[in-house]
């Protein structure tokens, strides 16, 4: 079994060499860190040219164009797994986070025990603490600070409407992430974690480490984050976007899904919202009845309204969406 890391850069070199150094700074050290840079500017590239002469682990690609963060997974994704082993476990990682030292040994004891229950599709993620930029404790536990509660939203018909897995905590088994490459379209995503979180849903398991094993650093340049004081105005709008990007996610997820299951040889597969009538008013049912937010059950009156003005037919991965 190898441990492999994959980091997507874009204009990053402010918090890099220490998201890095944390990485290579394990207990239990990792075999591989694949490093994609997507056309940065900033002097992330030059960065990354001189770790790799003191990380020989440090695999270091460079991409000409930056499609954004979830096409910048898959692309990823993809480039590696010719390389993976059928037991390698892979970890997502952002580029200004910090991991703690016992971050690898936890989370591969917590995956070989998922694994020796259930078959190879297996997602672990765990806790994080919140920090500004600069490393201060803003509050102790991500999910202390929010309106998520595990488990009860890992429950199928709540991960379609709202994700609560931190995509940098995220560590995968290649099974599940052949799957993913083979039959998920990532330019329907709202988010390359949220896309491994449906499908491990629906056809592996998904297991929650309620351990603190990173430093979630907040700061101007998230995509992201947590915790953050918004206007009303902000929240309308993006509540607006994010609900149809979900409505067009699910769309198409529920299709990746068929191809998922067939290939999985899953008999007797679960349910995606089911009942009858069109899917944006099962969708905006599931919303309102379950949103964990106010905000994520006002999310249920854009998919009403889109049964009379639909939505267009895709997104441009990268769009701004709203943590509600």
């Amino acid at each position: 079994m190898m441990i492999r890391v994959v980091v997507c850069t874009h204009n990053g070199v402010q918090f890099l060499e220490a998201q890095l150094a944390s990485i290579m700074g394990q207990n239990r050290p990792v075999d591989v860190v694949h490093v994609f840079d997507f056309a940065s500017v900033d002097g992330t590239r030059d960065l990354l040219e001189c770790l790799a002469q003191r990380w020989p682990t440090l695999d270091v690609r460079m991409v000409a164009h930056a499609p954004g963060v979830t096409l910048s997974f898959f692309h990823a994704f993809a480039q590696i797994m010719p390389e993976c082993g059928s037991d390698d476990v892979i970890f997502l990682s952002d580029q200004d986070d910090i991991w703690l030292p016992d971050k690898t040994n936890r989370m591969l004891d917590c995956m070989a025990n998922a694994r020796a229950q259930s078959d190879d599709r297996v997602l672990v993620f765990h806790d994080v603490q919140i920090c500004d930029e600069m490393l201060r404790p803003i509050q102790q536990s991500y999910y202390e600070g929010t309106s998520f509660r595990l488990p009860r939203d890992l429950a199928p018909e709540r991960v379609l409407i709202a994700n609560p897995v931190i995509g940098h905590t995220v560590a995968v088994t290649k099974p599940l992430l052949k799957l993913a490459l083979v039959c998920l379209r990532p330019e329907y995503y709202v988010m390359h974690d949220w896309a491994l979180v449906l499908l491990a849903t629906y056809t592996g398991k998904i297991v929650y480490l309620n351990d603190r094993l990173g430093l979630y650093r907040q700061h101007e340049a998230n995509i992201l984050g947590a915790g953050r004081k918004r206007s009303l105005a902000y929240y309308i709008k993006r509540g607006a976007q994010l609900s149809r990007s979900v409505g067009i996610q699910t769309s198409a997820f529920i299709e990746d899904c068929r191809c998922a299951l067939e290939k999985a040889g899953i008999a007797d597969p679960p349910l995606i919202l089911p009942g009858r009538g069109p899917l944006a008013l099962r969708l905006g049912m599931v919303m309102a009845r379950q949103g964990h937010t106010l905000g994520h059950r006002l999310m249920s009156i854009v998919q009403i309204k889109g049964l009379l003005w639909p939505f267009k037919s895709g997104r441009r991965d990268g769009d701004d969406v709203a943590v509600l």
